[in-house]
This record gives C-alpha cells, structure tokens and sequence, in this order.
C-alpha cells in the first residue's frame, strides 16, 4: 500500500512560488509528486505544502530541495476512503483546504463513515470536492489518531458557502451538513490551513 510523505517547507523570502515549481519539475524518481501547495492563510507566505507518494514507507526519500529550503514539518501519512491507490488529483483552478482533526483511535471507523456518507451529497451541491483523507502513521498522543483531510473549493466563497455552522446554510446540502456535525461532536479538535494548487 502505498504511503504519503506530507512536508512543510520554509522558503526564502517570496521564492515559494519558484520552490514549488521546482519541485515539480524536478521529478520524484522512484515515487509520484501528488500535490505541492503555496500559503493563502494559516501558514507562513514562505512556506510550501508538498504530498509525495511512495510505494512503501521503505521507499521514502527525502526531496532534494532548493537552496535556502528548510523542513519544518514531516510525517508519513496513510490514505484511508480516499484517494484510491494511483488517484491523482484532477480538479481546476481553485483553493485547497488542508484540515487536521484529532480523534480517539474507538472514533476512527465512525468518523470515516461519517466523511464518506457526507461527501456524495456534499460534492453533488456544492463546489468542492474532497481529495483525501489520510491517517498520519505517528498518532497525536496515545489512543490519539491524527487525520488529515484536504479538500478543493472553486474559491473561498464556496468555502464559506458549505459551512454548516453559517445562518443559512444551502438546504440541499442538509444530508452532508447533519453527517459533519456529528463527525464535529466526535472530533477533538481540528484546525484548517488554505492553500492555492501548483499540481
């Protein structure tokens, strides 16, 4: 099964935009390139989000980055009711959403339920769509899973838009808002970064 390599990069100053296409350019010999992000809110200007898929957590191998480029952050990442093996990632134009949640490890399946019923109806009425989930392979504490979910919106205002806290929420998009609820009430805690896409 394969596995994702999910960094943080700190850049030098205004350089992110270039960093990011350098490492897409670049390649990944023996692994994939699946998705390198740029900061739109929730993390540093300078920094950059790159997804790196493996054949195997043996497999992994640190990106050669750029002058300059630091690591801030590296995990091992397990892809749970999606993306399917291969999937790559075909959206448009648009913003990326990286949500973390923390959830008890007894919570795991119920939460996966939740997500999955959700995003049919969820993507039928609005313009988004979810790219994945995946399952961090360090937990967050003990009993503590660390899950990630990133999700494309045509823009923020689709984002906003699918909220199911706002004062009025769209009614066909009730069946998805109810799951998510409950999916909040079994969360521990979460926090979302917004990103733009360079592949």
């Amino acid at each position: 099964m394969s596995v994702y390599d999910y960094r943080l990069l700190a850049c030098p100053p205004r350089q992110s935009a270039a960093v990011a296409r350098a490492l897409v350019d670049q390649g990944l010999p023996g692994g994939r390139v699946f998705g390198v992000f740029t900061a739109q809110i929730g993390i540093p200007r300078d920094q950059v989000i790159v997804m790196n898929v493996w054949p195997d957590a043996a497999s992994v191998r640190a990106p050669a980055l750029p002058a300059g480029v630091t690591t801030v952050e590296q995990a091992l990442w397990d892809a749970t009711i999606r993306p399917a093996e291969g999937a790559v990632i075909t959206v448009g134009p648009g913003i990326v959403t990286h949500r973390r949640f923390t959830v008890r490890d007894d919570d795991v399946a119920e939460f996966l339920a939740l997500s999955g019923d959700a995003w049919g109806n969820f993507e039928e009425t609005q313009a988004a769509q979810p790219i994945g989930m995946w399952r961090s392979q360090t937990p967050a504490a003990p009993g503590i899973a660390d899950m990630r979910l990133v999700t494309w919106y045509s823009d923020l205002a689709a984002w906003d838009a699918s909220r199911f806290w706002t004062a009025n929420p769209n009614p066909a998009t009730a069946a998805a808002h109810a799951r998510f609820k409950a999916r909040g009430e079994i969360t521990i805690d979460t926090n979302v970064i917004v990103t733009g896409r360079i592949v």
